[in-house]
C-alpha cells in the first residue's frame, strides 16, 4: 500500500514526498475510520482525501461551501485524468438534471457538492444508488454554532450521512478551538473518530499589532511598509474588511508608484478577478489589496507579508488569512492595523449578517409577491430571479440595507426556505406550508444562537487587537485551550473603544448651537463640504466615515439625539449632553458695556452658553404653563431678566411680540427652537 501512495503522489500530483500528517491521515481514511483533522492553512488538506478517493475504490462525496474552490479542484483533477464531478447551487438546471441522471451509471470516484445541493431529494436518491465509500466534509467548522463561519445548511449533514448508509466521515478544518472540535464530533455522531491536529504554532511567522488614532495615520504607516516590501521585492497581501477600501487603497498605491491589483467578490467580471489573481500569483505584481474572498485554495509559498488593514470578524478568520504567509518555511510577518473605528465597522457587519426574523419575513414576502397567481398553488413555485437586480432595489434607499438584504437571501437559502439555482429561485417553503404548520419561517432560536456566537468571536478578535498580551500567546491559548473566550465573557463592545474626548466635545458644542443632518455634519467636520460654517474642518484629517462612527458612539452614550425626518437623520444635543457641557463651561457673566457684550455674543461658545440656558428655561416653562399665551408671556419675562443680567437695554417682551407678529410665511414653527434661531440671528451679535 505504501508504494501505491508514493506512486499516486508523484504521478498524479507531482510531489516527491508527503507533508507532515498527510500520510497518517490518508492511512486512517483508507482504514475506513472516522477522522477529524485540524491542519493549518498550507498543510495540504485536499490531498488527504483525494488520494484515498483514487486508490480506495468506490465514490467519495466531498462537501464544501466554497463554490469556486470545488470547481477549481474538480477541474484540476480532470486535467490530471481523474473523473471528478461537481454540483453546486449556481449550475444551469437543465445541465444539472443531465449530470444527475448520469451518476448512477458512471459512478465517478469523486463528487464535489455544495451543502445546499444536498437538500434535493432527487439528488440524494441518485447518490444512494452509488457505491458511496466515504463522506468528506471540508470547512467542517461550518457545522458548529461556535465555528467562525457557521452555516445552517451544514445542519442537515448528519441526516445525509444516515440516508447514505453511514459511510465513514473525514472532517477537515484549518482552525478550530477545542469547543468547535467537540461540537463537530457530537453533531456528526463521530464518537470513535480519530483526531489529528497539526501544530497551530507557525514559528516562522512573526505576529504584531499596531494601534492608530485615525485612518489617515493607518494609511501612511501602510505605505511606509509597502515601500520596505518594494525594496526587498517581497510579495504582500493587504486584507481589507470593505470592498471600497481595497479599491481606494489600490488607487492611492498606484498614485504613489506601487504596481498592484485589487480583488473582491464584487468584481462582477470573472475574467477581471482571475486576471488580478494570475498577476499576483505569477509575480507580475507583488501587492494585492483584497477582501477575505481572496486566498482559499491559493498556493503561493513565497508571500513574506500579510497586513490586515482592518480587524476581522474572528480570530479564526484572521489566523487563516495570516497563515498564507511563509508557506515555504522562511521568515514572514503578519501585522494587524487596529483603529477603534474597526469595532463599529465589524459591529455593523455583525448586525447585517444576522438579519432578524421579521426582516427575513419581509424579504420572503417581497420574493413571494413576484410569483404569478397561477404558480402560488404549485408544490414548489419557481421564478426567474436575478439576485443583483433584486438587491439593487435596496441600494437606492440605503447601501447598508442592500448588504442586509443580501445576508437575508443567503440565510433563507441556508435555512432551506428558498433555493437559488442559476437564474431561478425555487420556494422550498410556500405560504401554504407556513399556514399548515403554524411555525415561523425560520427557527428564531437558531438566529439568536448564531448571533451570540458571532458576537463572542468578534470580542475574542478585539481582545487580540487591543490587549498587551503577546500576540502569539493569545493565538495559542485560543486554539489549544480555548481560554480567551473566558477573558471576554463580561466585556462589551464599548470596552474596546477609546474615543478622543476632544472630538466629542467639538461635536457637542456644535450641536448645542443648532441641529445638523447627520451625513452633512460628518462631512462638514471633516472639511469636505464647501461651507463657511465655523466648525468646518475641525476634525480634519479624519474622514466622514470615521466621524459618523464617532457620532454613533456618542449617540449610544446618550449625549447626542438622532431624529429621523423624511428619510434623513438629524442630530441635536440631549439634555444629558447639555448638562455635561454646562459642567465644563464658565456660566454667562454680567457685562459692563455694550461693546463687551457684542464681542462675547460673537463668540460661539458664549452664544452657545446663553442658548443652552434659554433652552433649559423653555423646557421648564413648557412643563408648568397652562396654555401657549401664558408660555410666551413667561418667556418674555425671562428675556427681560436675561438682558438685565447682560446690561443690554432690550425688552424681552417686545422681542417675543415682534416674533409672534412676523408674517406666517416667515414662520415654520412657533416654538422655542425657532424663536432661539430668530433671537440669535436677528437680535444678538
Amino acid at each position: 500500500m505504501n508504494g501505491k501512495l508514493e506512486e499516486t503522489l508523484k504521478e498524479i500530483f507531482g510531489h516527491e514526498q508527503f507533508r507532515p500528517h498527510q500520510r497518517e491521515i490518508i492511512e486512517i481514511i483508507l482504514a475506513g475510520k472516522d477522522i477529524l483533522a485540524t491542519l493549518p492553512t498550507g498543510y495540504g488538506k485536499s490531498l488527504c482525501y483525494q488520494i484515498p478517493a483514487l486508490i480506495g475504490g468506490g465514490t467519495t462525496i466531498v462537501v464544501s461551501p466554497l463554490i469556486s474552490l470545488i470547481r477549481d479542484q474538480a477541474d484540476g483533477l480532470v486535467r490530471r485524468g481523474v473523473d471528478a464531478r461537481f454540483f453546486d447551487s449556481m449550475q444551469d438546471p437543465n445541465e444539472l438534471r443531465r449530470q444527475i441522471g448520469q451518476l448512477s451509471t458512471e459512478s465517478p470516484p469523486m463528487i464535489y457538492v455544495s451543502p445546499e445541493r444536498l437538500r434535493s431529494d432527487i439528488f440524494l436518491a441518485e447518490l444512494k444508488k452509488m457505491p458511496i465509500r466515504r463522506l468528506v466534509i471540508d470547512e467542517a467548522h461550518c457545522i458548529s454554532m461556535w465555528g467562525h463561519d457557521f452555516r445552517p445548511s451544514y445542519i442537515k449533514l448528519p441526516h445525509v450521512r444516515r440516508f447514505l448508509g453511514n459511510p465513514p466521515v473525514a472532517a477537515f478544518t484549518a482552525t478550530a478551538p477545542v469547543s468547535v472540535r467537540d461540537d463537530i464530533i457530537d453533531t456528526m455522531g463521530m464518537k470513535e473518530a480519530v483526531q489529528v491536529h497539526g501544530d497551530v504554532n507557525r514559528p516562522n511567522i512573526k505576529f504584531d499589532r499596531k494601534n492608530f488614532h485615525s485612518k489617515f495615520d493607518k494609511s501612511e504607516y501602510l505605505f511606509e511598509e509597502l515601500e520596505k516590501c518594494k525594496r526587498g521585492g517581497e510579495p504582500v497581501i493587504i486584507y481589507c474588511a470593505r470592498r471600497n477600501t481595497t479599491e481606494e487603497l489600490s488607487e492611492e498605491a498606484t498614485r504613489r508608484g506601487f504596481p498592484n491589483v485589487f480583488y473582491h467578490a464584487g468584481i462582477y467580471d470573472k475574467d477581471n478577478r482571475l486576471d488580478a489573481q494570475r498577476k499576483f500569483l505569477s509575480g507580475l505584481v507583488n501587492v494585492i489589496f483584497a477582501t477575505k474572498a481572496f486566498g482559499m485554495g491559493i498556493d503561493k509559498p513565497d508571500i513574506r507579508r500579510v497586513i490586515h488593514f482592518d480587524v476581522t470578524d474572528s480570530l479564526e478568520g484572521y489566523y487563516q488569512e495570516a497563515g498564507r504567509a511563509g508557506r515555504d518555511g522562511n521568515p514572514a510577518r503578519c501585522t494587524l492595523l487596529y483603529q477603534y473605528h474597526d469595532v463599529f465597522l465589524q459591529k455593523g457587519f455583525l448586525l447585517g449578517s444576522n438579519p432578524s426574523l421579521s426582516f427575513l419575513e419581509y424579504i420572503y414576502n417581497k420574493l413571494w409577491a413576484r410569483i404569478g397567481r397561477y404558480k402560488q398553488y404549485s408544490a414548489q413555485p419557481t421564478i426567474n430571479f436575478f439576485p443583483s437586480s433584486f438587491l439593487d432595489t435596496f441600494e437606492d434607499a440605503d447601501p447598508i440595507l442592500r448588504n442586509k438584504a443580501s445576508s437575508a437571501l443567503a440565510a433563507l437559502e441556508e435555512h432551506g426556505v428558498i433555493q437559488l439555482s442559476g437564474r431561478q429561485l425555487t420556494f422550498l417553503v410556500t405560504k401554504k406550508d407556513l399556514a399548515k404548520s403554524g411555525k415561523p419561517l425560520v427557527d428564531e432560536s437558531l438566529l439568536r444562537k448564531k448571533y451570540d456566537c458571532d458576537q463572542q468571536r468578534l470580542k475574542v478578535m478585539l481582545y487580540y487587537a487591543t490587549t498587551k498580551e503577546d500576540p502569539r500567546s493569545v493565538i495559542l491559548r485560543h486554539f489549544r485551550h480555548n481560554t480567551v473566550v473566558e477573558d471576554v465573557q463580561a466585556l462589551n463592545f464599548e470596552d474596546f473603544v477609546h474615543l478622543n474626548p476632544e472630538h466629542v466635545k467639538i461635536m457637542m458644542r456644535a450641536l448645542s448651537a443648532r441641529e445638523y443632518e447627520r451625513r452633512y455634519f460628518a462631512t462638514l467636520l471633516a472639511g469636505r463640504a464647501e461651507s463657511k460654517d465655523k466648525i468646518s474642518g475641525r476634525l480634519n484629517p479624519f474622514d466622514p466615515t470615521e466621524i459618523l462612527i464617532e457620532i454613533e458612539h456618542a449617540a449610544g452614550t446618550g449625549v447626542i439625539r438622532k431624529v429621523p425626518i423624511e428619510g434623513r437623520t438629524y442630530l441635536s444635543l440631549t439634555p444629558q449632553g447639555m448638562d455635561q457641557l454646562e459642567q465644563n463651561r464658565t456660566p454667562v457673566r454680567p457685562c459692563t458695556s455694550y461693546d463687551t457684550l457684542s464681542q462675547r455674543m460673537y463668540n460661539p461658545l458664549e452664544r452657545t452658553t446663553l442658548r443652552m440656558a434659554l433652552r433649559s428655561w423653555f423646557n421648564i416653562a413648557s412643563a408648568t404653563c397652562r396654555d401657549k399665551t401664558e408660555w410666551w408671556a413667561e418667556i418674555g419675562e425671562f428675556m427681560d431678566e436675561s438682558y438685565k443680567v447682560l446690561d443690554k437695554e432690550v425688552k424681552g417682551r417686545k422681542l417675543v411680540a415682534d416674533y409672534i407678529r412676523k408674517p406666517a410665511k416667515d414662520v415654520k414653527l412657533r416654538d422655542a427652537s425657532d424663536f432661539l434661531n430668530y433671537l440669535f440671528d436677528n437680535r444678538i451679535g
